[in-house]
């Protein structure tokens, strides 16, 4: 933050809800196709070094999960924002993201199937195309 970068961080769908509590986008993360071309498509090095850092940035995410669960409960009591409303929910599901039952081996395994199920994902993809729609964006 002090270099300048600006870090959004949406809380809503990072806490269980999808953009506007619609219930429609569903993949665990954007993993939009434009990314994808980006990175010169699924079947390139890029693509492989990418999912590589996602597994990396997962292990080491994993190993501070009590100072971000912290946060997440700190900000639970009389917030008025709608991905907060249900506390035992959110805090489970946010713990469950974690999945610290999983050894080293099996969470690349299952960061793989996040990533699989991320890409062309439909709904987002559809989401998306809403969006650029109804805000006039070619």
């Amino acid at each position: 933050m002090s270099d300048g970068h600006v870090v959004h961080i949406d809380y809503g769908f990072m806490l269980t809800s999808s953009p506007a509590s619609l219930g429609f986008e569903n993949a665990p993360f954007k993993m939009t196709t434009d990314y994808i071309k980006l990175m010169g498509g699924e079947q390139t090095d890029m693509f492989n070094y990418f999912k590589l850092l996602f597994l990396r940035g997962f292990l080491e995410v994993r190993k501070y999960y009590q100072r971000f669960l912290l946060t997440t409960e700190l900000l639970l009591p009389g917030h008025k924002m709608g991905c907060f409303g249900r506390r035992e929910t959110v805090v489970r599901e946010f713990q469950d993201r974690f999945q610290l039952q999983l050894s080293e081996s099996q969470c690349a395994t299952f960061v793989n199937e996040l990533i699989k199920e991320c890409v062309g994902n439909w709904r987002t993809d559809s989401y998306d195309s809403y969006q650029y729609l109804v805000n006039g964006i070619l």
